[in-house]
């Protein structure tokens, strides 16, 4: 229906359509809301209204059913909100309640900012908002305490799931250590005093560190003397270290401090090498009889490969008894039983961004060298010991005290006995006449065999010993009736290429083969391909070997057996914490041979390594030849007419 409605005056028509109507409507009930709103924020109301007893229940049962979720403190806050749902309050009424909610420790303050005056009877529409508000806002935290705990747990757990994120900022730091003097206002010293430190580690950041667990060095060096000895550092296990040097030279000599290595390092190498078995990743070859099927496959002493043993094998049986273990091969024309050779790799099972790490924070000095002044005559030394080291009880060498000697004018001295053999052809061939020189273990024994050989002028009986690559058995000989012979020790045997099996047999089997009434000089050294693997299966090594000892002892009365300690180095690509290491596996010698510390040599060559701060796996020929010498002097009287 459309109307028409004409202004004559005006002339002009307007037409009513549905459209405008609506549109009227809403801008009435738009005015008419707002004219409400407004009145009704500036009226005031002196008698609450009464409401319907059935509402009203209603009312109480919805707000019990909202009290029974909250917890009792502040249930008085909602009795106030009841009353806000029927009706608004009067001051009085508003007092009662924050009287009675401040009882139960609820600050209703602290919830909603009131607008109230103590003496009027009037409240403003605007408070009762803001309570409500802040009343929902509660009711929302109590209502959902439950699951917030629920997710409080879950994030635990998660948590917990989690890798454990390394701060590296918390390591110790060498830039930042400090090492301290115990006695700064002495400034001279006499020969045979010791000097002390304190030296205190810092983080990255500067901060204290609260823990023990890094390894130190210190050492003392006079290089004008060719002079230098090492020195003891002991752990107090809170971040702080004490180091101590013996003086057993007059001169001007300096003392280093360097942090070896980091705990974390330490930690890191050894979490690696007890999950995966091996540092350094080796390689077991199979190959059939027919020579028509050939596959290497990863090895190593612990059944790392596979929890379902049919895709692995148990090679301990074919090694000697040692633990050893490879993943099967996936040719069918290969079985367990076609093991042939084994080689190690360069490849390690740290991760590369924690082995640059540990390359880059290891054997880092600490400050600046300290340089004092040792009073004495010139070339005055510490008085000799007046045992003999031949007659020197053989348990006392388990024990000896750090340092064993010191290098003075590029000649190693005995701390702890004398001895006046010099190193000389004839002394050496009237020391070993009539006695075979037994050597068993890896390339730093090869060399003691490669001096020998090459001073007594012997002929080898094998293929000559090459310089500096691995090789297999080897004898030597010559007129005077002296021989040596060398043996590489068992797996592991860390080769860049495949050696058979047969040639790293273990020495204990060696041991088992010697007869009775022998004679013979036995040199055994495990070090530089056993630092790379758990300390367990080493301890099982060494156990094996003490007890093969022991038979031949009694067999074989005659017999020196000597251990060859390790020694240290400070090659940047070497990441495994030799530090650390060469304290258990001393430890461990130390517990294996008890009952024969009496009948067995220990040298501990790791002072003399030290104090020349030696770098490679192999040392320098002068610590090889002051090894070989150490040795001779042990077995010697003296200086032969």
């Amino acid at each position: 229906m459309v109307m028409e409605v004409c202004l004559r005056k005006k002339k002009w028509t307007f037409v009513l359509t549905p459209y405008r109507i609506i549109l009227g409507i809403v801008a009435i009930l738009f005015i008419s809301s707002n004219m409400v709103l407004y009145r009704s924020s500036m009226f005031v109301i002196q008698k609450p209204q009464e409401t319907p007893n059935s509402l009203l229940d209603a009312r109480q049962k919805e707000n019990r059913k909202i009290t029974t979720r909250m917890s009792a403190s502040h249930r008085n806050f909602s009795k106030t909100v009841k009353t806000f749902s029927s009706s608004f309050l009067r001051p009085d009424q508003i007092n009662d309640v924050s009287r009675n909610i401040s009882q139960n420790r609820f600050s209703l303050e602290e919830n909603a900012e009131l607008k109230l005056e103590s003496n009027s009877q009037y409240f403003w529409k605007e408070g009762t908002i803001k309570v409500l508000e802040e009343f929902i806002k509660q009711l929302e935290i109590n209502r959902t305490r439950k699951e917030r705990k629920k997710l409080l747990s879950d994030a635990i757990q998660i948590i917990k799931s989690k890798k454990k994120v390394v701060d590296n900022n918390t390591s110790a730091s060498f830039r930042w250590s400090i090492v301290r003097l115990k006695n700064p206002l002495k400034k001279s010293y006499q020969v045979g005093d010791r000097f002390r430190v304190t030296i205190h580690l810092k983080d990255q950041l500067g901060r204290n560190i609260p823990r023990g667990g890094d390894v130190l060095r210190i050492w003392m060096k006079e290089a004008s003397t060719y002079s230098n000895v090492n020195g003891v550092i002991i752990d107090n296990g809170n971040g702080t270290f004490s180091g101590e040097v013996l003086l057993p030279w007059a001169g001007q000599p300096t003392i280093y401090v360097a942090l070896s290595h980091t705990r974390e390092a330490v930690q890191s190498v050894t979490k690696a090498i007890n999950k995966y078995g091996v540092l350094n990743k080796m390689f077991a070859l199979f190959e059939n009889n027919e020579k028509t099927a050939k596959e290497s496959v990863p090895c190593g002493p612990l059944p790392v490969f596979s929890l379902d043993e049919k895709r692995m094998c148990n090679l301990t049986r074919q090694n000697y008894g040692y633990r050893w273990f490879s993943a099967r091969p996936s040719s069918e024309k290969l079985s367990c039983d076609d093991w042939t050779a084994i080689r190690g790799t360069n490849n390690i099972t740290v991760p590369d961004r924690v082995a640059n790490r540990i390359r880059y924070t290891q054997h880092q000095l600490i400050g600046e060298g300290i340089q004092i002044t040792v009073k004495g005559d010139r070339g005055s030394i510490m008085k000799k010991n007046t045992t003999l080291c031949s007659r020197r009880p053989r348990e006392n060498a388990w024990k000896e005290p750090t340092p064993s000697g010191f290098f003075y004018q590029n000649k190693w001295k005995i701390t702890t006995c004398h001895s006046d053999l010099t190193q000389t052809v004839r002394n050496y061939h009237k020391c070993l006449l009539g006695r075979h020189l037994m050597i068993m273990g890896d390339s730093n024994t090869r060399s003691f065999v490669m001096m020998v050989t090459d001073m007594l002028q012997m002929r080898y009986r094998t293929r000559p010993m090459p310089v500096g690559s691995w090789h297999e058995f080897t004898f030597a000989e010559n007129q005077y009736n002296n021989s040596v012979s060398w043996y590489p020790h068992e797996s592991p045997f860390f080769a860049n290429f495949f050696i058979p099996k047969y040639k790293l047999q273990p020495i204990s089997k060696h041991l088992d083969e010697i007869g009775a009434g022998n004679n013979s000089v036995i040199v055994i050294h495990l070090w530089g391909h056993f630092m790379r693997i758990p300390y367990d299966v080493f301890r099982i090594h060494v156990r094996k070997i003490r007890n093969s000892v022991e038979n031949l002892l009694m067999r074989s009365p005659d017999v020196d057996v000597v251990v060859k300690g390790p020694h240290a180095m400070t090659y940047y690509d070497w990441i495994t914490p030799v530090d650390s290491i060469w304290q258990e596996h001393k430890k461990i010698w130390f517990d294996e041979f008890k009952g024969l510390h009496d009948k067995v040599l220990f040298l501990n060559f790791w002072d003399m390594a030290v104090g020349t701060e030696n770098v490679d796996i192999h040392p320098s020929w002068q610590v090889v030849m002051s090894q070989m010498h150490v040795l001779m002097e042990y077995l010697c009287d003296n200086s032969y007419k």
